[in-house]
């Protein structure tokens, strides 16, 4: 009985309608270089260019065809994932690359803020589909079609190469 109530609940997550409105220019198909309009969010916690509704970045990697990046994290007292975002999130290099080449998805399970229940659920259950890790920082990569491509748990200095290889291939 659990397990149909858990896809059931997977089935309207992944393909339920949120309703926000996306904005931006449709490109041809498997086009890369797209602006992507991201809605406002859900959480105050979600850093600007991270998607944290996940019915709008599943869309929006399915229009520009790129990969789904998703951070689980918790933003205001885990130590590394703080360090994964100061050493290699907001960097330069970092966020030009991300740009171009991914959809970034901020899952976030703060303790000094309250995240609205609907987020709270959709992380959870993100965490249950997606396996990334015990802990976090953990980082899960999914192809536009839904496939994990890759998957870390922990801080990874060397996050920006290992995608770059990833997204090479």
């Amino acid at each position: 009985m659990a397990r149909c109530l858990v896809f059931v609940l997977l089935f309207f997550l992944l393909f339920g309608s949120v309703g926000y409105a996306q904005g931006g220019a449709v490109s041809a198909p498997g086009a890369q270089k797209e602006e992507v309009v991201i809605p406002a969010p859900l959480g105050q916690t979600t850093p600007a260019g991270w998607f944290d509704d996940w019915n709008a970045a599943q869309r929006a990697s399915r229009r520009t065809g790129r990969p789904l990046l998703v951070l689980f994290t918790g933003s205001d007292w885990c130590y590394w994932c703080k360090v994964l975002r100061e050493k290699v999130l907001d960097t330069p290099d970092f966020q030009t690359f991300a740009r171009q080449n991914l959809i970034l998805v901020f899952m976030d399970s703060p303790q000094s803020v309250t995240l609205p229940a609907n987020l709270q659920r959709v992380n959870r259950m993100l965490h249950q589909m997606l396996k990334p890790g015990d802990g976090v920082p953990a980082v899960v990569v999914i192809s536009p079609e839904g496939k994990r491509l890759d998957a870390l748990s922990g801080y990874d200095p060397d996050l920006l190469p290992r995608l770059q290889k990833l997204l090479a291939r």
